[in-house]
């Protein structure tokens, strides 16, 4: 057995990083492992396991910034590299700046679920920090990636295939494990997760639900996590007042996670409105996966691998990115069809079949011990 030092930069449990990681180190217990996770969190960190441990480092409390960020990712390595025993394995979310600061021969595996932003090389600093993260890789027992065209995306860039792993998007199928759908005052959709635009396109799904609010009095409009940045706040609320529907619409800013998977199993359908991006190509949501294991309709655009996995109104309801009356019209048909709750079933199927946390945690513990020579089982 093995002890895995997880490397995660900060714990929110709405979010997709936590909810994949999470998953992982569930599974990672499950199979005998020893788990220690270097984290920031504010809130209670719910797995009771005399293998599983977490050690906090210091976050910097000033305005985030790209230099709080920097000093954070600091921060975060040399607490790692502090609990690092040889024999073990650091599996770290995302490419750390720093990463360079892990010596050579140890066992160090990182992740990248999605292309990395600081791709546009225009800027001296992109460049620099490009440069860094891929040869920090390349310093590396390994890179796992979450899509067949991020993998593609890193052997451009210079990474050996035989590096790469890809590991699909995961689900942790417990969470929602015997949950029956309850009866709520008022019908609502539901979006779960970091609310942002540009990444997730939650005010294109706030214009969409503007479209179908009136086909009930009472339908509600859930928009749950924490907002990304405070000017996308400020718009979004502002576009709820300019479309009057603010008594439609519900921001659920700080929900337990324990509470989340009930909340998405009571919805009518579950949106994701994410548009065309680099990160949307390059990645796979993994909220699209907990949509799924609740067996409800779920409507979702046609980005990145999505459709490889998902077909139209067989699935899920698959709508054209940015297109804000093709997504009106997806939701309308999800809470109307006959067929939604067959579609809802299929979905779960799909999710159970592809995107099983101990499916993929398997090949990833394979993966580290082929790339580390370290016995994982």
């Amino acid at each position: 057995m093995s002890k895995i030092v997880v490397s995660l930069y900060k714990y929110k449990p709405t979010v997709a990083s936590t909810i994949r990681v999470m998953a992982f180190i569930k599974e990672f217990l499950s199979q005998g492992n020893t788990v220690l996770m270097v984290t920031t969190c504010d809130e209670r960190i719910d797995i009771l396991s005399d293998r599983f441990s977490v050690v906090l480092y210091s976050e910097a409390k000033f305005k985030p910034t790209a230099f709080s960020k920097i000093i954070n990712d600091y921060r975060l390595v040399r607490k790692t590299k502090s609990v690092y025993r040889r024999g073990d394995i650091i599996y770290s979310y995302t490419v750390p700046l720093f990463g360079f600061l892990f010596k050579k021969h140890w066992n160090v595996f990182y992740e990248e679920t999605e292309v990395p932003l600081y791709g546009d090389r225009t800027y001296i600093w992109n460049r620099l920090s490009t440069k860094l993260r891929l040869n920090n890789i390349s310093r590396s027992s390994g890179l796992i990636v979450i899509s067949q065209a991020l993998k593609e995306y890193y052997i451009k860039e210079g990474i050996g295939s035989s590096m790469i792993m890809i590991a699909n998007m995961t689900v942790d199928v417990s969470r929602f494990e015997g949950l029956e759908k309850q009866a709520v005052s008022k019908p609502y959709i539901a979006y779960c997760g970091g609310v942002s635009n540009r990444k997730d396109g939650v005010d294109v799904l706030i214009r969409a639900f503007a479209k179908v609010a009136d086909y009930s009095e009472n339908l509600q409009l859930y928009i749950i996590g924490s907002f990304v940045s405070s000017e996308d706040e400020a718009y979004d609320k502002m576009l709820v007042e300019s479309l009057n529907i603010k008594s439609k619409v519900c921001f659920m800013e700080r929900v337990s996670s324990d509470l989340i998977p009930q909340l998405l199993k009571n919805a009518q359908c579950l949106v994701l409105a994410r548009p065309i991006s680099r990160q949307a190509m390059y990645g796979f949501p993994t909220k699209l996966g907990e949509y799924l294991l609740t067996s409800n309709p779920v409507v979702v655009t046609k980005v990145g691998e999505i459709p490889l996995y998902l077909k139209h109104k067989k699935d899920a309801y698959l709508a054209q990115p940015g297109d804000v009356d093709d997504l009106a019209s997806c939701i309308l048909d999800a809470i109307t069809s006959t067929d939604a709750n067959q579609i809802g079933v299929s979905g779960f199927n799909v999710a159970l079949e592809n995107f099983n946390s101990k499916i993929e945690s398997k090949k990833l513990l394979e993966f580290f011990r082929h790339r580390s020579g370290d016995i994982c089982e």
